[in-house]
Parts: structure tokens; sequence; C-alpha cells
């Protein structure tokens, strides 16, 4: 295995920071706190959606419902997507899809459209790290730091360490 060298972008307490202040921003774009839904894509994601969800509940907000969104990669478009919330459920919902990083948008593009078909009165993103250039014209509503990256370059969160979060360059 290449020892390649990486570069951080976020340390642990620079996350839960960045999560903390997301919460802040969700609860003030959604004052009425009633009917909100989180849900996170795959692991990483649904691991970001539940720290955002802690902080949530930690401010006193009730009734938010946290769901998972698990994506296929060798299946296209929404058939690739499965979500664990009802349609019910989310319809008239504000929804926040949560991932940890913005690539180049067709995971998020394949999500949103799912989403889409269950009626919901609002969807929103959110991105740990969003980089600047995309195949699809998609942003995110609540994002942790921007970055302008070359095509070359990978930006990874890794979460293996609970206690030692870390988002990096390689």
């Amino acid at each position: 295995m290449e020892n390649q060298s990486k570069t951080i972008i976020l340390n642990h307490n620079q996350i839960l920071n960045k999560v903390k202040r997301i919460a802040f921003q969700i609860v003030e774009n959604n004052q009425s706190g009633t009917n909100l839904c989180i849900g996170g894509i795959d692991t990483r994601g649904g691991f970001l959606a539940e720290l955002i969800y802690q902080e949530l509940e930690n401010m006193g907000i009730k009734g938010v419902e946290l769901f998972s969104i698990s994506v296929n990669r060798n299946l296209e478009g929404t058939e690739s997507v499965n979500i664990s919330i009802s349609e019910e459920r989310t319809k008239n919902a504000h929804v926040i899809i949560v991932d940890d990083v913005l690539n180049t948008g067709k995971t998020l593009m394949n999500v949103l459209l799912k989403i889409g078909m269950f009626n919901p009165e609002q969807i929103e993103t959110c991105f740990l790290v969003q980089r600047s250039h995309r195949k699809f014209p998609l942003r995110g509503d609540y994002v942790g730091i921007s970055l302008a990256t070359t095509f070359q370059e990978h930006v990874s969160f890794n979460m293996a360490d609970k206690q030692n979060l870390e988002a990096f360059l390689d």
C-alpha cells in the first residue's frame, strides 16, 4: 500500500463545531420545527445526520424524524435509492438530505428525484464538505466547508474512530 500524504481539512473539534452550526441554521430556517425529517445517505451521511439530530435534540427541538438513505451504486437512477421512511411521513414535510461530501452530484440527483416523488413541502441538502466542481447544478443549503479542488484530488471523511473524526484531502 502506497503511503500517500493527506491534508487535514477539518479536525474532530472543527467537524463537531460545523455540525452544531448547521443544526442552528436548520432551526433558524425552520421556525415551526414541526414535520422535519433528516435523512443521511449511506454510512457517513447517516452518521452526520445522527450528529445533527442529536444537536437538535440538545436544543430541545422535538418531532424530528431521522431516516436512512442507501444507494446501490450498481443500479441507475431512482432504482438505486432505498429510503427508510414512508411516503406518508414525508408528504408535506420539510426534508433535509445529509451526506459527507458533495462530489459530482450524481448520487444526490438520484436521491432528490426519489424523495421528490414523495411530495415533500421542501427539500434541502446538507454536506460537511462541498466541492466547487460538479456534473450537476446542485449545491448544499447547509455546508460545513466549501473547497475549490481539482478533479484529481479526493476529499474523504474518516469516521472510523468516533473520537477522532477528520475530513481530509488526498
